[in-house]
């Protein structure tokens, strides 16, 4: 997963740290990302927030530990 998103951020100009967008050009390929297709799919982006969601809240756990 990792190389991808080094790739996406290469080529599409994303953040490493932009959970949604990443998750979206994983899903739909970096070409169907750049035209967009995700937009037709309502229920995809509705996945993409939950996954947004979901990464923050890790984040948060992660900062909280004493270890971090």
């Amino acid at each position: 997963m990792g190389w991808y998103m080094d790739k996406s951020t290469g080529k599409l100009g994303l953040s490493k740290h932009d959970t949604r967008n990443q998750y979206l050009a994983y899903h739909e390929g970096r070409g169907g990302f750049s035209r967009g297709s995700h937009n037709a799919k309502p229920w995809l982006l509705r996945v993409a927030d939950k996954t947004a969601v979901r990464a923050e809240v890790y984040e948060a756990q992660l900062r909280s530990c004493r270890r971090y």
